[in-house]
């Protein structure tokens, strides 16, 4: 059985969120088109866009400037994930005598560490730029130039803004950068469960300024 001096560890990790976004992903897989699998690509429609979050409020404002920096994460796909889920089970069970012994968060990482073919997948598509690992690989962040990044994943990034809700003053303006045409290499794809900001949902409205900070700020 765990060893009773295992730390705890929140049953929602950032692994458990992981395996949701890669649930999600199966579902947008479903949209691609037939002419893009031939061609060797997975390519999300712009159309999808509209699918992964409230889009309420948001227009498109152009393209993004090619020098502008934009940071990809990529949360690779994780392994033994059924094992974790019944050390979940049996952790969470007052019938069983694992109960309580929850993992360590390098337990899990190291439990749930994606493959080391998938982790070179993704360090051969960055090039030899400059990248950051965390949780024994499972996460993979690059900060890079939107033209570099539109060279290894495709499509065009562009600026999604809009006003805060009950705001017509257009300085309080909130932009975020997404992707929607992009066509992400297959072996890239496959190896990911998640790249950010690609799969991220649009935020949702807020009803005016956040209060309680040093300087409220419209969202």
């Amino acid at each position: 059985s765990l060893s009773p001096q295992l730390a705890f560890v929140a049953p929602f990790s950032f692994q458990m969120v992981c395996l949701l976004l890669a649930s999600a992903l199966v579902c947008l897989a479903s949209v691609a088109t037939a002419e893009a699998a031939s061609a060797g690509a997975a390519v999300v429609p712009a159309a999808a866009l509209a699918q992964r979050g409230p889009t309420r409020g948001w227009a498109e404002k152009g393209p993004a400037a090619a020098e502008e920096e934009v940071e990809l994460i990529f949360a690779l796909k994780l392994q033994n994930t059924a094992e974790l889920e019944r050390i979940l089970e049996r952790v969470s069970d007052p019938s069983s005598p694992d109960y309580g012994h929850y993992l360590t968060k390098a337990q899990a990482d190291h439990l749930t560490a994606p493959r080391h073919q998938d982790v070179d997948i993704v360090e051969r598509f960055l090039r030899g730029r400059p990248f950051h690992v965390t949780s024994e690989g499972s996460f993979v962040s690059c900060r890079l130039p939107v033209h570099a990044a539109e060279a290894i994943l495709g499509g065009r990034f562009v600026r999604m803004c809009r006003v805060a809700v009950g705001s017509q003053d257009e300085s309080k303006e909130s932009c975020v950068l997404r992707n929607p045409t992009a066509a992400v290499p297959a072996a890239l794809r496959s190896a990911c469960g998640a790249i950010s900001p690609l799969d991220d949902p649009l935020p949702p409205a807020l009803p005016g300024p956040i209060v309680g900070l040093p300087e409220a700020r419209w969202l």
